[in-house]
């Protein structure tokens, strides 16, 4: 039998693995604007990104932040429901940004307003809340490129 701590683990890391596999695309499509960009795959992202960002908020709940009282004070157990709260909220906003974004490229053209930095920004900063809800940095100096 196996253990379900660790399965959801497994699940949380197959998670993260997609969303950083999406980065590393959404990231040449950003360096390598204007060109041309495969429909499918952008149909692909854009109907799986937020599903996917969901799946990872639960497995974070159920798998990390459920267990957090243990090791936490009450004071920074709060701050720290705030925190991931406020930025799970900032990787929805980014993750529906970058839908549109690809849901327009389908159409053929993506808006000058939505060029190459606008993309780069929103899944820099939708990479830069999952590398921080998994300890792996400061969100902050992550963000503004002053640590990590």
């Amino acid at each position: 039998m196996k253990n379900p701590i660790l399965n959801s683990f497994e699940e949380l890391e197959s998670c993260y693995d997609q969303l950083m596999s999406w980065c590393d695309v959404l990231q040449a499509i950003a360096d390598f604007l204007p060109c041309h960009i495969d429909e499918s795959l952008c149909g692909r992202i854009s109907r799986g990104l937020i599903p996917l960002l969901l799946t990872t908020h639960q497995l974070e709940e159920r798998s990390i932040s459920s267990v957090l009282g243990l090791i936490m004070e009450v004071e920074e157990l709060a701050d720290a429901r705030e925190h991931r709260y406020v930025g799970r909220l900032f990787d929805h906003d980014a993750a529906q940004h970058i839908v549109f974004t690809l849901e327009n490229s389908e159409r053929g053209a993506l808006p000058a307003l939505l060029g190459s930095r606008r993309i780069s920004a929103a899944f820099v900063l939708l990479f830069d809340a999952q590398a921080y809800q998994v300890g792996t940095g400061d969100h902050q100096a992550a963000s503004t490129g002053n640590g990590g």
